[in-house]
């Protein structure tokens, strides 16, 4: 049997409201997320640091500072992968509502 438009219809929109709804969900936890990446990026460079000025005076090796500049580095690249996923997201958002043919002067 086949399906009616106005089904079809329905169908697609509850789709797109599922995802514009998980998009929302999902950015909401990744700005919750971001101070936390940022105050561990702050501690990772301050380690690094601290573990540079050690080596001078024997307090640390150069593992021990490696092992901080990596942790420092995997820090930075978290917080660019999430704000990566959160411009996707407000991307994805903004197309699916329709804004976003707005801004960029597309007419319906």
């Amino acid at each position: 049997l086949p399906i009616s438009l106005e089904a079809q219809f329905a169908d697609a929109q509850r789709g797109t409201k599922a995802e514009i709804d998980g998009a929302i969900v999902r950015l909401a936890a990744l700005e919750k997320s971001m101070p936390l990446v940022e105050e561990k990026i702050k501690l990772a460079a301050s380690e690094a640091d601290v573990a540079r000025s050690q080596i001078a005076t024997g307090q640390a090796n150069l593992r021990q500072l490696i092992s901080a500049e990596i942790e420092h580095y995997r820090a930075c690249d978290q917080q660019l992968q999430m704000q990566s996923e959160r411009l996707i997201l407000l991307l994805t958002i903004a197309a699916r509502t329709g804004y976003l043919t707005e801004v960029i002067g597309l007419k319906p």
